[in-house]
């Protein structure tokens, strides 16, 4: 029997840091302003890319990485390009500067530490914060190993209101460089708000590995924005049926659009693991056959 893995959501108060780069689990950049309060800075110019393009004076920009402690206990690489400064403060301190974009600092105790870098002259762009000189951290690869899928839902914030095109790319290539590096198989989430050419986009870049593919993710879970998005899609008077009916046929849309391009896609189409009465509608309803049912059924969180 094959088995699967949910990834955790890639944020600063994440315990895995499955990467090697801390940026890439990092908070947004915050506003601050000296003789402010936190976060009470203007308007901060970021780049496209997430640089910080400009300061006006006294302000400053703010991420954090390890909120939640757990860091890993270790030396780490900070380094960016441009003309800028970065300043490091909380639980980590410098042990070296080997140049004027590049600190080495020390990780303190792994339950307690998290690290403060504030940019204070701009510009500053590609930051990195690297504890391994790879993609993947090496715990995180062995504990994948065990695996023979992974899915990304979290890593591609399936859940969230607005799709961020730069940010699912991203993912893609993580995807595929796991893929590559181990031999999990990707399960990837299309987002609720795609149409067929992103659709067919994402398709074309995944062709070249076994792939399972879902449409969204509980589109029936009203704390979810698709929720939301499929029910305006079925009108005012629509039934729970109906959102059923929609979602299964959107799903098939996006089943045959990857069947296109690979043969190895496994097609999942989403369900309820405590209703079978949703099961039979939302198989009842689709026009492309899914490979498999996913059922909403979670084991292992302790939060």
């Amino acid at each position: 029997m094959n088995k699967g893995l949910n990834l955790a959501a890639l944020v600063d108060w994440t315990t895995e840091f499955p990467l090697g780069n801390l940026i890439y689990t990092s908070r947004p950049w915050i506003s601050q302003e000296e003789g402010k309060p936190w976060g009470k800075g203007s308007g901060l110019n970021v780049g496209p890319n997430n640089e910080i393009i400009s300061l006006q004076p006294n302000q400053y920009a703010t991420t954090l990485v390890g909120t939640k402690g757990y860091l890993p206990s270790t030396t780490a690489t900070l380094s960016w390009d441009g003309n800028g400064s970065i300043r490091v403060k909380m639980d980590t301190r410098v042990i070296w500067n080997t140049t004027p974009n590049k600190k080495i600092l020390c990780i303190g105790n792994t339950k307690s530490s998290n690290i403060q870098l504030d940019v204070v002259a701009a510009p500053v762009s590609n930051l990195r914060l690297q504890v391994e000189d790879a993609l993947f951290r090496h715990s995180f690869l062995d504990r994948c190993k065990k695996f023979d899928v992974i899915r990304f839902m979290q890593w591609q914030n399936t859940n969230s209101s607005a799709y961020d095109p730069r940010r699912s790319l991203f993912i893609i290539t993580l995807a595929q460089a796991l893929y590559y590096s181990i031999g999990c198989i990707p399960w990837l989430c299309i987002h609720h708000t795609l149409e067929e050419k992103d659709i067919e986009f994402i398709a074309e870049v995944t062709s070249e590995i076994p792939l399972y593919i879902e449409y969204s993710n509980e589109i029936w879970n009203y704390a979810f924005p698709q929720y939301t998005y499929m029910m305006n899609r079925i009108g005012p008077i629509g039934k729970f049926e109906d959102l059923l009916k929609s979602y299964a046929e959107k799903a098939s849309l996006i089943f045959s659009s990857f069947r296109k391009y690979n043969t190895r896609v496994k097609c999942v189409l989403g369900t309820q693991f405590a209703n079978g009465w949703v099961t039979k509608q939302v198989v009842r309803y689709a026009t492309s056959v899914p490979d498999c049912i996913g059922v909403g059924f979670y084991f292992g969180n302790k939060g």
